[in-house]
């Protein structure tokens, strides 16, 4: 059986694998500016619009610090949104994603990144 690191890996390794990051700016303890690292996203895309979606997501919370949650997903088929069918019950920042029709109130990657206030470098897929 794989352990959630070793599946983070292989997503990792996989020729497709595209890597973007989560992040906000901040003033560091020193009172400069820097960037915090929130979260890395992995995706790999299917190589025809139906083919599955595997999404990795590395979530070290709203600081940036500490010991990340890892969460990975797939979602397949064709006509939708899979990238925000593979993130739900995932999270950035520490806030939890949902679906567009979320009957939690939970927001969709998109929506948490630009409701916080959030940038994002190199997301896969423009997400």
């Amino acid at each position: 059986m794989d352990t959630m690191i070793s599946k983070i890996a292989k997503i990792l390794n996989h020729k497709r694998a595209e890597i973007g990051w989560v992040v906000r700016a901040d003033i560091g303890a020193d009172g400069k500016p820097c960037i915090v690292r929130m979260a890395r996203v992995v995706c790999i895309w299917p190589v025809d619009g139906a083919g599955r979606l595997t999404v990795a997501i590395s979530d070290w919370g709203h600081d940036g610090q500490g010991e990340a949650k890892h969460y990975t997903a797939t979602a397949n088929g064709y006509g939708y949104d899979k990238f925000t069918a593979a993130t739900e019950g995932m999270s950035i920042g520490g806030i939890p994603l949902g679906n567009h029709c979320d009957r939690n109130g939970r927001g969709t990657f998109r929506a948490v990144v630009n409701d916080n206030g959030w940038d994002t470098f190199n997301i896969p897929g423009g997400w």
